[in-house]
C-alpha cells in the first residue's frame, strides 16, 4: 500500500500512522464506503489484513471523531465518511462519490429559524442524495 502522508493527522489525534489507517482515511477522502468495501480495497494491497482489523479501526476512528456513520436512503447498509467540519455534501447513491458544497446555503435560513423558534444552533448538516454526472452518463 502506498503511504498517503496522514502521519501528522494521526499524531494530533493520538494514533499511530499505520498503513491500514492511512489507506482508510485516503479512501474516505473521495467517497463514502461500507466497512466491507474498505476491506475489499485494502485486501488488494495487503493480503494479511483481516475484516476485524478494519472494524477495529472504524471503531477507533468513530471514538476519535475522525469518521461518522452515514445513512443513505433506500440503501440497507452502514456507510462511513470523514467527520464533517460544517460542510454540505452531494452524495451519489450509485458510486458513493462525495462532492463538497463549498459555501453554506443555510446561513440566512438558520438565522430566521433561530429568531422564530428561539433555538440556539450548535451545528447542522445538509446532504443531498442523487446520481452524479458520471453515473448519469453511464446509463
Amino acid at each position: 500500500m502506498d503511504k498517503h502522508c496522514h502521519k501528522e493527522f494521526f499524531q494530533a489525534r493520538g494514533l499511530k500512522n499505520t498503513q491500514a489507517r492511512d489507506f482508510i482515511v485516503h479512501m474516505l477522502e473521495a467517497q463514502v464506503m461500507t466497512a466491507e468495501s474498505m476491506y475489499a480495497k485494502i485486501k488488494k494491497h495487503d493480503k494479511t489484513i483481516a475484516l476485524s482489523t478494519v472494524y477495529r479501526i472504524i471503531e477507533q476512528f468513530i471514538n476519535k471523531n475522525i469518521i461518522e456513520k452515514i445513512f443513505i436512503p433506500s440503501d440497507d447498509q452502514t456507510y462511513y465518511q470523514l467527520s464533517s467540519q460544517h460542510q454540505h455534501q452531494l452524495v451519489c447513491k450509485q458510486c458513493h462519490h462525495v462532492t463538497i458544497i463549498e459555501d453554506c446555503p443555510l446561513d440566512d435560513f438558520e438565522k430566521q429559524v433561530q429568531k422564530k423558534y428561539h433555538f440556539d444552533f450548535q451545528e447542522h448538516q445538509l446532504m443531498f442524495f442523487g446520481t452524479c454526472k458520471s453515473c448519469q452518463l453511464q446509463k
